[in-house]
Formats: C-alpha cells, structure tokens, sequence
C-alpha cells in the first residue's frame, strides 16, 4: 500500500513538473510572439514615419538624375527619408513631364524632385490625397508661375535682371540698347532671361531698346 502511494505520489508530481514545463514554454512563446508583434508595428511606425520622395524626370536625363538621386539618397537616411527615381520609359513613347508629376501623385509621395524641360507649360502641380499640392523642388528650367519649393540651378530670370542692370551701368540710364535674339520657340529659360532683363531695363523709360532676330546656322 505504502509503495502504491509512494507511486502515485511520483507520477503526481512528474506530471505537474511535466505541466509546469509546459506552462512556461506556453508563456514563453506567447512572450516571444508579443515582442514580435511589437516590432513589427515599430516597424511599422517607423515606416509611416518616412517621407517618400520620388525623383522624376524624361529618359534622356536619366544619367543626370541618377546623380541627384545619389546625392538624395546620401541624405535620405539622416532626415528619416525613403528616395526612388522614376523616368517613366517604355518602348513605345516617352512619358510627358505632366504624367510624371501624375505618376509621383498617384504614389502619393510626400515630396517631389523634378527635372522640368523648357518646353513644359501649364504645367499642373501634382496632389496628395488630401488634394493639397505636394512639395515639389524643381530642377533644369525654372518656371516661375509653377509653384514650386525651390528651384536648384541657373534662375534665368535673376540672371535676366543682372544683366539688365550690368546694361544699365555700361549705356546709362538714357542710352541705346541692341539686343540680339537667336532663340528657338518655346525656351524657357530664353523668356525667363529676357522678362529679367527687361524688367530691369524699363525701370528706366529713356533707354531706347531695340531687338534684332536671326536664325543660328551651323557649318
């Protein structure tokens, strides 16, 4: 009787340290999967924190772009930034500036970088899906009615104005100028420079301005 006991006392408490083993491991694993869980909404978090910037631009300027988009990227990760490049190719047509700037709203990034050609006009800024215009920096032409952040490269209409006032100390405020226009149509930065420049010249109403156009031959 008093080895039956001692049996049953054995198997009683190989069983609740058999449960016990188990009981921990349960607690264990569940311990392990909220942790997981954890990181994956920091994870998460941290992604939604993230600004995505898309640079954008035609095929023919993609060597170029993908300068910008390493020096973008080298700075992406200290401002809590993802950056990609899209030109849009395909085999059978080049996409339009208009549909790039499409394209960055329809990803609904949260800043664009764009190369924006001469010929580009009436331009619509693209938006998020708050239908507010999505920060935009531009690059290449700079248009001056597009509403942008910031233009990066040559501002064709300060150096308009420069240049203008460099005219101004050269003739006087009474003198004569010839300008000489061999520009192409829809350039730009050609109508960028010359709204500069004489801008700055009618600030002075006795400078008698004259323009001379001619065609560009090449040999």
């Amino acid at each position: 009787m008093k080895k039956v006991g001692a049996d049953l006392l054995r198997r009683t408490i190989e069983f609740l340290l058999v449960a016990a083993i188990l009981l921990s491991a349960a607690l264990l694993a569940l311990q392990f999967m909220k942790f997981q869980g954890n990181g994956t909404n920091r994870g998460s978090a941290q992604r939604e924190r993230l600004r995505n910037i898309l640079i954008v631009g035609k095929s023919d300027r993609r060597a170029y772009l993908e300068q910008v988009f390493l020096g973008a990227k080298s700075l992406a990760r200290a401002n809590d930034a993802a950056v990609d490049l899209y030109t849009g190719t395909s085999d059978t047509q080049e996409l339009s500036t208009q549909a790039l700037l499409n394209y960055a709203s329809y990803l609904q990034a949260d800043g664009i970088i764009a190369y924006i050609e001469g010929s580009d006009l009436n331009l619509e800024i693209p938006k998020n899906a708050q239908s507010r215009p999505i920060p935009m920096v531009t690059i290449g032409s700079y248009l001056p009615d597009l509403p942008q952040l910031s233009y990066i490269g040559a501002n064709y209409s300060e150096l308009g104005k420069t240049t203008g006032r460099e005219i101004i100390g050269l003739i006087g405020e009474s003198g004569k100028a010839i300008l000489l226009d061999s520009s192409g149509q829809n350039d730009a930065n050609y109508s960028n420079l010359m709204a500069g420049l004489l801008g700055a010249l009618s600030q002075h109403p006795e400078i008698s301005i004259k323009t001379l156009q001619f065609e560009r031959t090449t040999s």
